[in-house]
């Protein structure tokens, strides 16, 4: 017996939450999911990066009356690192830059609408940034900028940060754009029932 494949036409149950069913997810959403689980387990490395580097100097401070010097620096360097590369999981996981509580006061309807709204003004201010994440890098490895420390980084290197996990976001923004496009669909020819 043959199966059938599912529709393509998605009700709204079947996104309501921000999640669609897998069958329903595309390949460019799918690419994008795992980019940002990629993303997110990089930012958790880089968290317990940055523990192990402060927990080695407070031992070498207590124990040997002795610092790494470098702390401040590299754990500034890399709390920047974990934000771009965390935000695109919290933005698939609904964790942030959004008031809860203004869509539940909306309709169905306005609430797809606003979604996408927000989805595109996040768009927008994401490009802004790559941009000048991009021009930020371009400027740092013309000029040879490095950093005050012992360690004197080329500022390129941590600065990269911005445009790469500004493009991993984009690609989350699209996928989401994709879903909540659906949702309002979904929604619309449900009649804008909750």
């Amino acid at each position: 017996m043959a199966q059938d494949k599912p529709s393509p036409s998605v009700s709204l149950a079947e996104v309501e939450g921000g999640y669609t069913a897998a069958e329903y997810r595309s390949g460019f959403e799918r690419f994008s999911d795992a980019l940002t689980k990629l993303s997110v387990w990089l930012a958790m490395g880089i968290i317990l990066l940055m523990t192990g580097i402060v927990a080695v100097d407070l031992v070498m401070r207590n124990l040997a009356n002795q610092s790494l010097m470098i702390v401040d620096e590299v754990v500034g360097q890399l709390t920047v690192a974990m934000a771009f590369l965390g935000i695109s999981y919290g933005l698939r996981r609904h964790a942030l830059l959004r008031v809860e509580l203004i869509y539940r006061r909306l309709s169905a309807k306005a609430g797809a609408v606003v979604r996408i709204c927000f989805d595109l003004a996040s768009l927008f201010y994401t490009v802004l940034v790559i941009w000048f994440g991009i021009r930020l890098v371009d400027s740092s490895m013309r000029l040879e900028v490095v950093s005050l420390s012992l360690l004197q980084t080329p500022m390129w290197i941590p600065q990269m940060v911005i445009p790469v996990g500004g493009g991993i976001l984009i690609l989350a923004l699209v996928a989401e754009l994709m879903r909540d496009t659906r949702r309002l669909v979904a929604v619309w020819r449900e009649g804008g029932r909750r």
